[in-house]
């Protein structure tokens, strides 16, 4: 299965682009707000967390990962602050 990529507009007129995951075992979908630079990642069985202050380019290289959870694991986390949802 492939990555499936979204691009929604809210109710402020932002870019909300989302990205599903089926190829990830851990990751089943990442999404990206490009105003409030806010990555959130929905996890298969632990739920949402928002990552904070997430620069688009690092947005860009995630969804483009061969390895989302590796990504994650070592770019992500421990770089930026996360919240659960």
């Amino acid at each position: 299965m492939e990555s499936t990529d979204h691009r929604l507009y809210d109710s402020l007129n932002r870019m909300i682009e989302t990205v599903t995951t089926p190829e990830s075992s851990n990751i089943e979908e990442i999404s990206y707000d490009d105003v409030q630079e806010e990555l959130t990642v929905t996890f298969r069985k632990s739920g949402q967390y928002a990552y904070e202050a997430v620069p688009a380019f690092v947005w860009r290289d995630f969804s483009a990962a061969p390895s989302k959870g590796q990504f994650l694991n070592e770019l992500i986390k421990p770089n930026y602050l996360a919240r659960r949802l």
